[in-house]
């Protein structure tokens, strides 16, 4: 089973990664496309993939689409035979790095990976994201970055309900981390282990 998790910085993705992980028996997959600078002994070139991304983060969108759908398929083909917890996956390349424009590149790279079982995409406002962002890390050279704090529900809803991928919406505003786990729980027992049941697209439009 695969869950990707989504959302914008400081939602609150990976406290829900790391307690899927901890307790469901998911394997956490992160930032995949580290692995393409990994030697035969699968040791990752840290600085190589940093300055990769240096290079990437400044290339035109369709660049930046094909080298993270690259960690998308990473992502989804490195384990077939666990349950895998996705910290950031499609839905996100697309909201980082595209448009309609390139919509046809994802309809391949969706062909390709496969759809997640589901996707649980977190909410919290731009104010309460910097926040904890700050809490976590004041020097994050994300806090100078204003595009991290913009809303990006609305486009990464409309790909969702676009390419019909089953999700739930769920808001951490207001919660704690022991109500958001608990909210999570809900998910995993409602949703994903119902007995002979089919996921369905339980997001917002």
């Amino acid at each position: 089973m695969v869950v990707a998790i989504e959302g914008m910085d400081g939602a609150g993705k990976t406290t829900v990664c790391d307690y899927v992980s901890k307790n469901y028996n998911f394997e956490m997959i992160d930032k995949p496309t580290k692995y393409l600078f990994a030697d035969e002994d699968g040791k990752i070139d840290e600085q190589k993939f940093r300055k990769a991304l240096e290079a990437i983060y400044v290339s035109p969108k369709e660049v930046r689409t094909v080298f993270f759908a690259l960690g998308n398929m990473i992502a989804t083909r490195q384990k077939d035979d666990i349950n895998l917890i996705l910290d950031r996956h499609i839905v996100s390349n697309y909201y980082w790095n595209s448009d309609q424009n390139l919509e046809s590149i994802y309809s391949y790279l969706i062909e390709v990976c496969g759809k997640p079982d589901l996707t649980i995409l977190l909410h919290a406002t731009p104010s309460t994201r910097k926040k904890r962002l700050l809490l976590r890390d004041k020097n994050d050279i994300d806090l100078n970055d204003d595009s991290v704090f913009e809303d990006g529900d609305e486009k990464m809803i409309y790909f969702l309900n676009k390419f019909n991928l089953p999700y739930v919406y769920l808001e951490t505003e207001d919660k704690n981390i022991e109500e958001v786990e608990e909210e999570i729980d809900k998910i995993f027992s409602n949703v994903m282990f119902r007995n002979g049941g089919v996921l369905k697209n339980e997001g917002q439009n």
